[in-house]
């Protein structure tokens, strides 16, 4: 309602979500069933909103990741996000957001296919421009010196300022996008076509970065389509083949832009279509998106910053990928004592001072009677104290309320791999460990079980290694002569069928491929034929001129 420029998904994805982890409670959900419940609330939320169920249920598996799909969260999604829709249309109505754009046009010329790879290349480019001022800005805003609640009233009134030239950058800009796609499109000067992509941009970052709140899908869909826009405009008097419409450039734009930069293209291009209300662009669009996407990956950016590379790079799945025998641990062996613990009447300006000085994250709370009734955050507790230098009226505001009740947890008599599960979840490298009361008795942190297993490892090297007959697992040390120094683990020449399953480098736990290369120091957990142990161990550690005496050699059988 402030009139700055931002999009309508973001508040809805942060309570859709907050729904489906509010179900997942409820119901009891396993952490993995949980995530599910969050993914498929954004999903169904954002479906439903922007009238594109099938886009919104492939959003909400595509979004997570930069390079890989959430697979476990398509067919859920698509069922709630039909079923979000349907709810919504009852009362909204059935036709697309943008009307039934381009529904005349049909793709037949194939020198148009070159006009869309232009538009392919523009609307990458746009795509990384919007990515970079987003968070550059959002980045100065940081760094002023002034309260952070003055932030959004200066960031309003430069976004006021530009509006004063170019109104269109004001709210959504949907009406907009309308015009856009029909010949109302040159009604406008040709200069605020061209400009409007990049005021956009700006007026997003200043909007949202100041500390605003807003979504950054919208007007993603805005810069696409006025990028699109402008493409058509510079063309149609001179290029042969231009559509006699602009709405395929423009729907084609929005399609490649901020699926490029959000690195969901299949998404975006399917949810755009939906709004539309228009699937004959897609095929040419395919080459558009392609090539944007091409050239947001070789940059590596993204406007989510927060998304993992793939599914194996959360850090808890690392651990769960390369540390066998999970299941036979107790989560007491790994857990460690909670450094603070707050009282829910504690006041927040307090509890802010407590966790900066000992460096923490955050904390849990609990009740009078010692139960356990969420976590709270210091970056939370310090908004809520008023910014950076924690002011008197913060005491004011009792840690209770401001504590998130929906963090994921394990209980003492869990083992570690329902833990991880747990930890997976976490938005945090930690979790608070529970009794049957709900008191806190402890904290997994990652850290903690990366020590912990090594500990296990080094200690119980013979009880752990009799994994079945034949078989050994050892933790071994790269010495400094070993011969496997610098050597990628594809070319490490390890005896057939030899397994490396873990490798520590110091603090860090790497997930072993074939083109890690192995460095002096680096902790190995190997998994190997019992008569092979004693050469994988010369290989490693690089000891001795030959194979001789292992201590502690495990054997064959148990």
């Amino acid at each position: 309602g402030s009139g700055g420029s931002g999009g309508r998904e973001g508040p809805t994805a942060q309570i859709s979500a907050g729904f489906g982890s509010l179900l997942a409670r409820v119901l009891d959900l396993s952490p993995a069933d949980g995530r599910l419940a969050v993914s498929v609330g954004i999903g169904s939320g954002i479906g439903s909103i922007f009238g594109a169920p099938l886009g919104g249920a492939l959003l909400s598996a595509e979004i997570l990741y930069r390079d890989d799909f959430e697979v476990d969260a398509l067919i859920p999604s698509i069922i709630a996000s039909v079923v979000g829709y349907t709810t919504f249309s009852a009362f909204e109505g059935f036709r697309p957001l943008f009307g039934f754009a381009a529904s005349g046009y049909h793709f037949g010329d194939p020198i148009q296919l070159a006009w869309y790879a232009l538009i392919g290349v523009v609307a990458g480019f746009v795509g990384l421009g919007y990515a970079k001022v987003f968070y550059g800005v959002a980045g100065l805003f940081e760094r002023l010196p002034v309260a952070r609640a003055i932030r959004p009233a200066i960031g309003g009134l430069m976004v006021g300022a530009i509006a004063i030239a170019l109104p269109q950058v004001l709210g959504t800009g949907y009406g907009w996008i309308q015009k856009a796609l029909g010949q109302q499109l040159l009604s406008l000067p040709l200069w605020v076509v061209l400009v409007l992509p990049l005021a956009k941009i700006l007026a997003t970052s200043l909007s949202i970065g100041s500390g605003g709140s807003g979504g950054i899908f919208g007007p993603g869909i805005f810069i696409g389509a006025f990028s699109g826009a402008a493409v058509w405009r510079l063309l149609a008097p001179i290029a042969p083949g231009i559509p006699h419409d602009p709405a395929p450039f423009v729907i084609v734009g929005m399609m490649a832009c901020f699926g490029a930069i959000a690195r969901a293209p299949l998404a975006v291009m399917l949810m755009v279509a939906e709004m539309t209300g228009s699937v004959t662009a897609l095929a040419p669009a395919l080459i558009a998106v392609g090539l944007a996407t091409l050239i947001v990956q070789r940059s590596g950016d993204t406007i989510y910053r927060s998304q993992l590379r793939t599914r194996d790079d959360s850090p808890a799945r690392r651990l769960r990928a390369s540390m066998p025998l999970l299941s036979s641990l107790a989560v007491t062996e790994f857990m460690g004592p909670p450094r603070v613990i707050f009282d829910a009447r504690n006041g927040a300006g307090e509890a802010a001072d407590k966790l900066t000085r000992d460096g923490l994250p955050g904390a849990p709370v609990v009740d009078e009677r010692e139960a356990f009734i969420g976590v709270v955050a210091r970056d939370r507790l310090r908004e809520a104290a008023g910014g950076e230098d924690v002011e008197a009226t913060g005491d004011d505001i009792e840690v209770g309320r401001l504590a998130d009740p929906t963090v994921p947890t394990a209980t003492a008599g869990d083992n570690l791999d329902s833990a991880l599960e747990a930890l997976l979840a976490s938005d945090a490298n930690w979790i608070p460990v529970l009794d049957d009361q709900r008191r806190v008795v402890g904290i997994l942190s990652v850290s903690g079980v990366v020590h912990g297993y090594r500990a296990g490892l080094a200690s119980n090297l013979r009880q752990i290694s009799r994994v079945a007959s034949g078989t050994a697992v050892v933790d071994l040390e790269l010495g400094e002569a070993s011969m496997l120094i610098g050597r990628r683990l594809r070319d490490a020449d390890l005896p057939a069928g030899t397994i490396v399953m873990t490798l520590q480098r110091g603090t860090e736990l790497i997930l072993p491929r074939g083109d890690t290369a192995l460095e002096s120091g680096d902790r190995v957990g190997v998994l190997t034929h019992a008569t092979d142990a004693e050469e994988v161990r010369h290989l490693i550690e690089g000891s001795g001129d030959g194979p001789g005496p292992w201590p502690d050699s495990p054997s064959g059988g148990s």
